[in-house]
């Protein structure tokens, strides 16, 4: 199973690679990533591991503040547009590896803080993912995980729909399990925030390539929701001429007791 699942996850991302950036899809927004910074208040000396880091948008933005990032993905394309955009912003001490989150190639306590956006719905057994982000990091050191959470009501529609657009989609946690994840892995909470955040349908459908007929089927749901029918866990509305619809990130830090 973690085999197919990496395989899907490298077929769909290397897809992705050249246009994962874009701003107008908000996968990397500024506004977003500046928080980030300034939740976890480096203070110029901590080594920086971000797990399924793509593009690396994560490490980039912390690079400045940092005294290393080490980026790991499974994906060689994202990689390599990761050292392409580094080398491009002249990040000097980020190093770019490629690894399975749930296989670290790294020692325990290697790292001060440990980061990943937006990966954990894509892995196969994310809880043990989440572990081994707790193992390489050191006592004290902290956590942060980002992701999309989803209702529990609404979770199997919208798991079918996001695997329709990105078939190495597989399964978004709810709020819950994502807490359960850390403080199994024994880490203790240290923050919790949700933000919605609103996607335009066609730019969502256009970064995986996804084919005519999954997206009919994507639109056709949405936009019966609209018309009132059962609802998809997108929460779908029209904003200037087009459908937009919301995820819901939640970000959580948790911190390795020392």
């Amino acid at each position: 199973m973690a085999e197919k699942n990496l395989e899907a996850v490298r077929k769909s991302f290397s897809r992705q690679a050249a246009g994962f950036d874009d701003p107008s899809r908000n996968f990397s927004r500024a506004d977003y990533l500046r928080h980030l910074v300034e939740v976890l208040e480096l203070g110029g000396d901590e080594h920086v591991l971000e797990v399924a880091a793509g593009t690396c948008a994560c490490g980039r933005a912390l690079a400045q503040y940092a005294a290393s990032v080490t980026c790991l993905d499974a994906t060689p394309a994202m990689l390599a547009e990761g050292r392409r955009l580094a080398e491009a912003e002249h990040h000097a001490n980020m190093a770019f590896v490629e690894g399975a989150a749930g296989a670290l190639p790294f020692g325990e306590s290697a790292f001060d803080i440990v980061v990943s956006r937006l990966a954990l719905h894509h892995i196969a057994d994310p809880g043990a993912a989440v572990a081994e982000m707790a193992r390489v990091v050191r006592p004290g050191g902290r956590v942060m995980v980002i992701d999309m959470v989803a209702d529990a009501q609404t979770r199997m529609e919208r798991d079918r729909l996001e695997r329709l657009r990105d078939p190495s989609h597989v399964r978004c946690l709810t709020h819950d399990e994502l807490d359960a994840m850390l403080v199994d892995a024994g880490l203790c909470m240290a923050s919790v925030e949700v933000a919605p955040m609103e996607q335009r349908l066609e730019p969502w459908l256009e970064l995986t390539g996804t084919p005519d007929h999954d997206a009919r089927e994507i639109s056709r749901s949405l936009h019966a929701e609209l018309a009132g029918g059962s609802p998809t866990g997108f929460s779908p509305h029209l904003r200037g001429g087009g459908v937009w619809f919301w995820q819901q990130w939640c970000m959580m830090v948790a911190r390795k007791s020392t």
